[in-house]
């Protein structure tokens, strides 16, 4: 039904988008090209559109196949992926629209792109998964197919020849791989012996996602298919010695690490069987995402040394990377090997597991003596030579190289350990960078850092980071005036700071910042109205302010000196009250609702005021709203549904804590515009979601994290087709109530059901439609044994079968 009316609306619509096509609008003229194409048959379109312009007068229908392949072109790109799926079967014509064509021996694209393949589960019979391959295989090569999601990395991997295939039986030209420009296997259970047989597939791949890889390694591992190819059976030589570490790619490290070196020692002819990444065969990668993955010091080094075109890494929560050397001058004064445990970055120790760690600081320890005995410059050298030479450690303390990474233009770096000197290697080495994030880096200092080289920068994210003080923030601003984003750490972090050279306003000059749109302070209590003015003075295109912190009143920033002017003008602010006992005053908060404009504001604070506000006046802009920890009440909190009219997200985590406070809210205001409302750890009860459910019918995202007093039965979600995020962690779940959402929110994406659910499923589901219905026919299965087991509670309850027919 909906594809017969998107045609309807095309034809009706035809000629007002032809007529508009002179207007400023890119998009409409894209539309009206399709008829302008200096080809030949120009002359035939044009009478086309005076076909169309007046069978619309006179009621007429035309063939819709008259239109030219182009416009359909562009008319695909404004369709939902399913409905354009939906189009390739409404007839031969438009079918033909989505494969290549072949046109006086010349192959054309598909005028409409399949833009991404979600590799399908293949059965598990044999003779059927073959047939299954090539057909998969012939539709990516008919269809132009660039990206590639992998969920199963089994399914690609056993066997590949299946897969290269075409059904006329003749070997595939490679066309069809070569085609590939992005591959994601995101966290997937690839491993490594898989992924190296992938690699060779994707010569062109530009894009490749490894994010929550989990299995892979980044290191040297045993190649079971080398061990197939080399034709290893119970007569051969290795045959005894690969039974021994037949299992060792899924040994726990340090042990692994010792098995492989002990191999190698006892039999150095079985090296032939093993395999470290081969990154050389991506040449032409330019973007990689490497978060959340095992990926080493060493096996990063691998990665910019053969992928010299990369412009965009990704390394964040990479707790087994160390972009630097650890502090060995604290270490060799350690007294015992608990304290060298405690002077480890945390998110290393908290990475590895415990005999890794255990085995680290008995080998650091044997050498304390040493260290002491040395000159401290010396320290950092000698350890990280008895460090390369052992087998569980040489791949993480390696003098990363930079030099190769010149392309890179956006580096994310979430909570490795890092140090100033790690950091300075980048700076120096990477001259390209736009946008560097380095937040929550524990221990990073900035003092001494050159900014020189990096003049490009636009983005730079340093929460977390110590010893930012005047002088280092203005050389940043100094190096880099092409700033626009800033999010800065705050001093509390160091107690040893000063507070004179970290208040951000004397020998600060903020007019190198002229072109900053974003700032955070993160939560500084130095700030001052003082500094906040010269903020604002120095930085005129400031829209955008975050991390600005009230606290009581011998705070220098407190409620009684605050200068709400200098708020005006804003569309983004993140205020935050600290302090037991501090409420930001009615006056203060009818100031910013009658003379802001902002389209995301953020409220912390201990309790909302008392009082009557009117929404309508700052409504009109206001597209995100977090009201958190504020204990708002249920008729203030219906004042903002009606006069905020304009609102996408709104959060009021810990913001209710009675149980009338969303009991019977009207939420018909914002029932076309929602698309994010967070709930979590709220005092919920019935009464409080169902109107939600039947007015915010464009939800996609929904957290309902630990509202345990919500009961999740007898529910109506009919309305919300268009949920993709569901979070029901730490909640009283059941079968019944999980089965109406699976049922009526079919583009659901993610559901979190939390560790330890009284349901007994898993943690979190995430994936395709397919996941979730076999989710859903698991729920419908338990669903009969409950039933068949308890009988009596067979009453009042629908019928899994019926439920099954539906």
């Amino acid at each position: 039904m909906k594809i017969k009316k998107i045609l309807l609306i095309t034809l009706l619509a035809c000629p007002f988008l032809l007529t508009a096509s002179n207007g400023k609008n890119e998009k409409i003229r894209l539309f009206s090209d399709a008829f302008e194409n200096k080809t030949p048959d120009n002359n035939k379109k044009r009478k086309l559109v005076q076909q169309l312009v007046a069978a619309k007068y006179r009621n007429e229908k035309l063939p819709i196949c008259n239109m030219p392949d182009d416009c359909w072109t562009v008319i695909a790109q404004y369709l939902p992926l399913k409905d354009k799926y939906a189009l390739r079967l409404l007839s031969a014509y438009f079918k033909s629209l989505f494969y290549e064509s072949n046109l006086n021996g010349n192959i054309e694209a598909p005028k409409i792109r399949s833009n991404m393949l979600t590799l399908p589960s293949f059965s598990t019979d044999e003779n059927t998964v073959f047939k299954q391959r090539r057909h998969v295989a012939k539709f990516m090569e008919k269809t132009h197919i660039e990206l590639l999601k992998i969920e199963r990395p089994q399914d690609f991997v056993a066997p590949v020849q299946d897969f290269v295939v075409p059904v006329n039986g003749k070997a595939c030209n490679g066309k069809t791989w070569h085609r590939i420009k992005k591959v994601s296997l995101e966290n997937s259970s690839v491993n490594d012996t898989q992924f190296s047989i992938m690699a060779p597939f994707f010569p062109n791949l530009e894009n490749l996602n490894l994010n929550a890889c989990k299995n892979i390694d980044f290191k040297v591992f045993l190649n079971e298919c080398k061990v197939c190819a080399g034709g290893v059976d119970e007569n051969h030589p290795d045959r005894k010695a690969l039974g021994k570490i037949a299992g060792i790619n899924a040994m726990a490290e340090p042990q692994r690490s010792f098995e492989i070196n002990k191999a190698f020692e006892e039999n150095p002819n079985i090296g032939k069987y093993f395999s470290i990444p081969e990154w050389d065969k991506f040449k032409h990668l330019k973007t990689f995402d490497l978060g959340q993955t095992n990926i080493q010091a060493q096996g990063l080094q691998n990665i910019l040394s053969n992928c010299s075109k990369l412009n965009n890494l990704c390394l964040d929560l990479c707790g087994h990377l160390l972009l630097g050397d650890l502090n060995w001058n604290d270490i060799a004064n350690a007294t015992d090997s608990l304290g060298i445990k405690e002077l480890l970055p945390v998110y290393f120790r908290e990475s590895l597991t415990k005999d890794h760690i255990d085995a680290l600081v008995l080998l650091i320890n044997q050498h304390t003596k040493t260290l002491k005995s040395m000159s401290p410059e010396k320290r950092a050298d000698f350890m990280r030579n008895i460090l390369k030479k052992h087998p569980a450690f040489f791949d993480y303390f390696v003098d990363l190289d930079w030099s190769t990474a010149k392309e890179i233009t956006i580096l994310s770096i979430k909570r490795p350990f890092i140090t100033g000197p790690g950091l300075q290697k980048i700076l120096s080495n990477c001259p390209k960078l736009k946008i560097l994030d380095l937040r929550d880096c524990r221990g990073l200092s900035l003092e001494n850092i050159d900014w020189s080289n990096v003049r490009e920068l636009r983005i730079l994210n340093v929460k977390g980071a110590t010893n930012l003080s005047n002088k280092e923030l203005e050389k940043i601003g100094r190096c880099c005036p092409k700033l626009t984003t800033l999010v800065l750490s705050n001093p509390k972090r160091d107690h040893n700071n000063k507070e004179a050279d970290f208040d951000w306003t004397t020998g600060v000059d903020w007019t190198l910042f002229k072109n900053l749109t974003t700032l955070s302070l993160d939560n500084n209590l130095l700030i001052s109205n003082e500094s906040l003015k010269k903020i604002r003075k120095g930085c005129p295109q400031l829209k955008s302010l975050k991390g600005l912190i009230c606290g009581d009143a011998d705070s220098k920033f407190n409620l009684d000196t605050i200068d709400l002017s200098l708020l005006k003008d804003l569309t983004v602010l993140e205020l935050g009250i600290e302090g037991a006992n501090i409420e930001i005053k009615p006056e203060y908060l009818r100031y910013i609702l009658d003379n802001c404009s902002f389209k995301k504001l953020f409220l912390s604070m201990e309790s909302f005021p008392s009082g009557v506000f009117n929404w309508s006046k700052l409504g009109k802009s206001l597209e995100c709203l977090h009201i958190c920890y504020a204990n708002i009440k249920h008729g203030a909190l219906q004042k903002i549904l009606q006069g905020c009219v304009n609102l996408k997200t709104l959060d009021l985590s810990c913001s209710c804590n009675s149980k009338f406070t969303l009991k019977n809210l009207n939420w018909s205001s914002l029932g076309g515009t929602l698309t994010s409302l967070d709930l979590s750890r709220n005092l919920m009860v019935e009464g409080c979601l169902q109107p939600i459910l039947d007015s915010c019918i464009n939800l996609k995202y929904l957290d309902l994290t630990a509202c345990d007093t919500l009961p999740l039965k007898n529910l109506n979600w009919e309305k919300l087709k268009k949920l993709e995020y569901l979070d029901l962690s730490e909640s009283v779940i059941s079968l019944e109530g999980l089965l109406p959402i699976l049922e009526n929110c079919p583009l659901i994406k993610n559901l979190h059901l939390g560790k330890d659910n009284n349901v007994g499923l898993k943690e979190f589901y995430e994936g395709s439609p397919a996941v979730f219905e076999e989710l859903k026919k698991l729920l419908i299965e338990r669903i009969k044994k409950q039933e068949l087991e308890n009988p009596d509670n067979k009453k009042n309850k629908k019928d899994p079968r019926e439920i099954e027919e539906k």
